[in-house]
């Protein structure tokens, strides 16, 4: 197969002669499937809350992503666009600018999140080598995989999923023949309904990002496997997220007592069997966060400051920044946006899908041969819209409506756009009205 050209289709469509068969895309999505971060949810609902609660957190998180999944893979596997130039298609040159810089810098806090794991879990065999060094380390080994781009990275997935598989089986064997934890878990904690909207306010800032994910897999596959593509990437890969990494976490939470799986795998497996499961985990994860993170900043840099970056360079900047955070601790800040980032991917998905699929809103076709020409330099009501929602979905989440309905956060936040889609078809004559109705 020809090579990817530098920045690995970051600011292009994707050409057939570049496509890959669907099987070999969906290994590379595993390793975002595998992340620890899904176990590490379903373990705090399932403390918080009980086994019933998180199990429905997981259902609901579920649908959620495989909705979206499934209608933005579709447009990606027609067309060849990933998040990024879909982005740019729904609020134009200029605006995709700003939402190249969120989703990078959510990639960006996913990526230093886990590697801290990374860190941590390495730090009780290295206790006498300094973050400083340790920390960076930890970044640095990453950098090929994603260097080279997604020929590597379907490649280490594919490798990587065996001592995935092997390791956790294991711990789910040591756990059912009866490990020594303490069990202190059961169907339901304290109020089930508080709990349940906590829950879901927890997956809502998941479940979104989950679903935007696909596209920049999905735009690797042919078009000829459409359907395939689309089942595998929208449904197969959420459904692994939650239903084998979240449904994990469930059980070794309620087995354990314990909500971090960076302690609980090594309580189970041993410090080195956990410290090689929570390194081979993260290592998959991780390439993903540093691959889309890059393709967003790629795009960002061009539609902010029109300045063309390779992605290799980028790549090397983003690892760059995230030692710098790991070594100064300042993860803690980087997290608290994630709430935000949460709500506006919400936002920003609502548009895209109306943007897509709903009448009305010719202006962009993804899969059209002229699809460059038809983009403005900006579409502000899409990029209104997004910025009003958001506002709104924040102030909701901060609790403007009361405490109770903080959980209506990402509902609101989708009327918004809705809302906007109906009103601006109602604004039309009786005779548009007609045709949009027929």
């Amino acid at each position: 197969m020809a090579n990817f050209s530098d920045d690995d289709f970051a600011g292009t469509l994707v050409p057939e002669s570049q496509r890959r068969s669907w099987q070999s895309i969906f290994a590379a999505t595993l390793g975002v499937g595998t992340a620890l971060f899904f176990a590490q949810i379903t373990s705090i609902i399932t403390r918080q809350s009980g086994v019933g609660v998180a199990l429905l957190s997981v259902v609901y998180g579920f649908v959620v992503s495989a909705f979206i999944g499934v209608l933005i893979s579709r447009l990606s596997i027609k067309s060849g666009c990933g998040t990024n130039i879909l982005a740019k298609a729904a609020l134009g040159h200029r605006g995709a600018a700003l939402f190249s810089i969120l989703y990078g810098t959510a990639c960006l806090t996913y990526f230093v999140a886990e590697a801290g794991i990374i860190g941590a879990s390495l730090r009780s065999l290295l206790p006498q080598i300094s973050n400083t060094v340790l920390l960076p380390s930890v970044v640095l080994c990453m950098l090929p995989l994603v260097w080279v781009g997604m020929r590597a990275i379907s490649a280490f997935q594919k490798f990587s999923i065996i001592i995935y598989g092997g390791l956790l089986t294991a711990a789910i064997y040591v756990t059912v023949g009866g490990h020594s934890g303490s069990p202190s878990v059961g169907i339901f904690r304290g109020d089930t309904i508080v709990g349940l909207a906590s829950a879901i306010s927890m997956m809502n800032g998941v479940a979104f990002v989950v679903g935007l994910l696909t596209a920049d897999y999905a735009r690797f596959i042919k078009r000829d496997q459409l359907s395939a593509g689309t089942i595998a990437i929208g449904i197969v890969f959420p459904a692994f997220c939650y239903g084998v990494t979240g449904i994990a976490g469930i059980w070794f939470a309620a087995q354990l007592g314990e909500s971090n799986p960076g302690v609980y795998f090594v309580q189970i497996l041993g410090s080195v069997g956990g410290i090689v499961f929570t390194c081979a985990t993260q290592l998959r994860t991780n390439i993903s966060n540093m691959y889309s993170g890059t393709l967003a900043f790629v795009n960002a840099f061009e539609r902010a400051l029109n300045i063309r970056m390779s992605r290799r360079l980028v790549t090397v900047l983003f690892a760059a920044v995230a030692s710098l955070i790991l070594v100064s601790d300042a993860t803690e800040l980087l997290q608290k946006t994630l709430g935000v980032l949460g709500i506006f991917t919400a936002a920003f998905v609502c548009v895209l899908l109306i943007e897509s699929y709903l009448p009305n809103t010719s202006r962009y076709r993804a899969a059209s041969p002229n699809f460059e020409g038809m983009i403005e330099p900006c579409h502000w009501s899409n990029l209104l819209s997004v910025i009003v929602a958001t506002g709104i979905g924040i102030a909701v989440d901060r609790g403007v409506l009361g405490p109770s309905l903080s959980a209506l956060a990402i509902p609101t936040t989708i009327a918004a756009p809705l809302f906007w889609y109906v009103g601006s078809c109602l604004l039309k004559s009786p005779a548009r009205r007609t045709e949009l109705l027929d």
